[in-house]
């Protein structure tokens, strides 16, 4: 079971879900249940014995496909080639980094992972699980989703970022900005100049103080957003990203170094996010708890690292799937309620 609640935690609670019903709210504490007991062993890690082996013992030697030219001919012409698949199948295996397909509803309502992976029936609309018409040709034997979306796990995003020198000391940007920090502080009384960074707030430097950020540890934050693929058609889709704040403020936001998190395909919105969500919080609970082994290619060391999640963020509409209150349409829109009528 999931600890008890404080009491602002429990205020906070009640202000979301006054207005679910109480089947949803089982469903939400069961997917905070098993949060809490995440494990790369446990029921809902999905691992396979080459991704498990990888996390807890990663290569230590440099990742770099010039040394494999055909394999990055293979990725690069992906899309346009049909016969590459085993290339591509061979990156994959050489860089550690894999997606997890997972059955969803049909109507993209939500999906069939942690406590609904056995669900018959979506919990929204009632739309099978299965496609009916294989299962009965197979007389119940081939259980095919109509449906299914991505997770990219975040471990081994990590462990290849590392793997690259350059990689590598890109992440050192935290370590060092945190120390010129500390060291302004106590040469200022306590006050800085200005404040141009994430780093320079009094929640984070309060957390590195307090021990619950490491030296080794990676900031996270996790971004979420949907986007209509074409004018004049229903194609909602969702994308879900991790931005690593260790890197400096010009690279954290750049294509390269933004983490892809999970891919949800559309054509109508999502009702449950809590469960397309469930499988990357899974592994990055996994991940803060047991530790992950880092190899550095930059200093030639082997470390390990609690990911430490900082912020989740999303644009208005998108915040009222992580929140589960009425969004910005709400007469009352903000997410804590400010009094203020829109």
């Amino acid at each position: 079971m999931p600890p008890p609640l404080d009491a602002d935690e429990e205020i906070v609670m009640k202000t979301i879900y006054q207005n679910c019903s109480l089947e949803d709210l089982h469903t939400s504490m069961k997917f905070v249940a098993a949060l809490t007991s995440a494990s790369l062993d446990g029921p809902h890690s999905q691992l396979d014995p080459p991704t498990l082996e990888h996390l807890r013992n990663p290569p230590q030697h440099v990742l770099s496909l010039e040394d494999y030219r055909d394999l990055k001919s293979a990725v690069q012409l992906y899309l346009r080639l049909s016969h590459v698949q085993s290339d591509y199948e061979a990156v994959k295996q050489l860089s550690g980094v894999s997606g997890i397909m997972n059955d969803m509803c049909i109507n993209t309502c939500s999906t069939f992972t942690g406590p609904l992976s056995n669900t018959e029936h979506c919990p929204e609309c009632r739309e099978p699980h299965y496609n009916e018409e294989i299962l009965q040709k197979s007389r119940g034997k081939k259980h095919i989703a109509h449906k299914q979306y991505p997770t990219i796990l975040i471990g081994p995003q990590f462990q290849a970022m590392f793997r690259n020198p350059q990689g590598a000391k890109g992440m050192r940007y935290r370590e060092e900005h945190t120390q010129k920090v500390f060291e302004e502080l106590a040469a200022n009384g306590g006050t800085l100049q200005e404040y141009t960074n994430f780093f320079n707030g009094s929640n984070y430097l309060e957390a590195v103080q307090q021990g619950k950020i490491g030296e080794n540890d990676i900031v996270l934050m996790m971004s979420v957003d949907g986007a209509q693929l074409y004018q004049f058609k229903e194609s909602d889709c969702w994308v879900a990203i991790w931005v690593i704040l260790d890197c400096s403020p010009d690279t954290r936001y750049k294509k390269k170094y933004v983490l892809p998190a999970c891919i949800i395909p559309g054509w109508k919105k999502l009702k449950n996010l809590n469960s397309f969500m469930f499988l990357g919080f899974y592994h990055l609970v996994v991940i803060q708890k047991e530790g992950l082994k880092i190899w550095d290619a930059d200093w030639n060391i082997t470390f390990v690292s609690h990911p430490f999640l900082a912020l989740g963020t999303a644009d208005g509409p998108g915040l009222a799937y992580l929140n589960g209150l009425v969004g910005h349409h709400g007469k009352n829109s903000c997410w804590l309620y400010c009094g203020l009528k829109g």
